[in-house]
């Protein structure tokens, strides 16, 4: 539930404004990234202090690692049939 999620991480930082989500291919990979992106921005851990257009950053950069959806796999596959020999 993100709701209660929220609020767990404001009870840890009262401060809290902004949370980005979405689904990526390597979670692992993703935050590492991200964490090399804005490590000038770290405050403490896990807390970063970003201005707007770093969130917006994050969140194009979380996009950009989405898994393929299911239509977009399946015209993958079709292009290659009919590139096939």
């Amino acid at each position: 539930n993100f709701d209660s999620r929220f609020n767990a991480l404001q009870s840890a930082n009262p401060k809290l404004t902004a949370i980005l989500f979405g689904r990526v291919r390597d979670m692992h990979r993703a935050e590492k990234e991200l964490h090399r992106i804005f490590n000038d921005r770290r405050k403490e851990r896990e807390w970063f202090a970003l201005k707007p257009t770093d969130l917006e950053r994050a969140q194009a950069y979380i996009d950009s690692q989405a898994p393929p959806t299911i239509p977009d796999a399946l015209a993958y596959l079709r292009g290659k049939e009919s590139s096939a020999p």
